[in-house]
């Protein structure tokens, strides 16, 4: 999918792991540092600017939670550049940061005093107010806001216009978390035409197919050319951006989610249900996209010819 790794954190029994992924064709330096079965630390480099990221998976059993407390402020000794921290920390700071559910204020505490050691600050987050939810038969139980970025004053100070943003979660419990504001987006490019397998799972897509085809009196060269005109048409305006339908349906999602922390609604609930089917379908349309963008598949799910073939007959 156009990723390699740069640091893991195996799995233990069924529980913990971390992977530490970048794209392929990045030019920052990755280096790993440390290795934690709750947290992995890396060091980023580009051109001049140096900083450290550890990657945090905190347990859900409190005395690994507090070992991973003492391992972080035994770590700070030797970081002394920039330095951020982001993951499932496990824990709240706040009873502010939980609907339901019983604050342990001893708990909070003691990861409070382990930001106050390290020299970090929460840096916020826009988005749903929280990060994990549970439920039961569709009614909200327990809400919290378990996954955060933290950082300390010099990463601030050198990054002011980054900022979280707690993503829509659907297969999992938690919401993902994005840390924006610090990378560099890479200048469009014109494209050539491709057929994109995901087409196959509209119903009006074959359709398309045969009508253009028909255009062509069945003379392979023009008949190809048709079909590459109205696929782009019916991709236009029927079919749509893959990842713009994704980030439009996630922001709804994201709404409806926000209102369902604070409100009891059957019709929200149905929505919700809606919304993420129709989410599901997106998801598994984006998974072909990358899958037939994969070098190694490109001969099997991206010949034109023989779709259409297959299609026609």
């Amino acid at each position: 999918m156009g990723y390699e790794i740069c640091a893991l954190s195996e799995v233990y029994g069924h529980s913990g792991g971390i992977w530490v992924l970048k794209s392929k064709g990045c030019d920052y330096d990755i280096t790993m540092i440390d290795v934690y079965f709750q947290a992995v630390t890396i060091c980023i480099k580009k051109a001049d600017c140096m900083w450290f990221c550890s990657v945090i998976y905190g347990s859900p059993q409190l005395v690994n939670r507090e070992k991973l407390w003492s391992y972080l402020i035994s770590i700070r000794e030797d970081i002394l550049s920039l330095w951020v921290m982001i993951g499932d920390f496990n824990e709240v700071l706040h009873p502010s940061e939980m609907n339901g559910g019983i604050f342990t204020a001893r708990q909070a505490e003691k990861f409070s005093n382990m930001m106050e050691q390290c020299n970090l600050i929460d840096l916020g987050a826009t988005g749903s107010t929280y990060t994990w939810t549970r439920k039961e038969r569709g009614i909200l139980k327990v809400a919290k806001r378990l996954d955060r970025a933290l950082g300390d004053c010099a990463w601030r100070t050198t990054f002011p216009e980054a900022y979280v943003e707690n993503l829509t979660w659907n297969y999992s419990d938690h919401h993902p978390i994005l840390l924006r504001g610090i990378g560099f987006v890479p200048a469009k490019r014109v494209r050539p035409f491709r057929f994109q397998a995901a087409w196959l799972t509209h119903k009006d897509f074959p359709e398309v197919v045969y009508r253009a085809w028909d255009k062509g009196e069945h003379i392979l060269p023009t008949s190809l050319e048709h079909v590459r005109l109205d696929a782009t048409t019916f991709n236009k305006e029927v079919f749509g951006d893959i990842h713009k339908r994704k980030g439009t349906l996630a922001e709804k999602l994201k709404q409806v989610q926000h209102m369902l922390e604070t409100v009891d609604s059957t019709h929200l609930i149905m929505t919700e249900a809606s919304l993420q089917k129709e989410y599901n379908d997106v998801l598994k349309q984006e998974g072909i996209l990358w899958y037939q963008k994969s070098r190694e598949n490109w001969v099997k799910l991206g010949a034109v010819t023989r779709v259409f073939s297959t299609l026609r007959h």
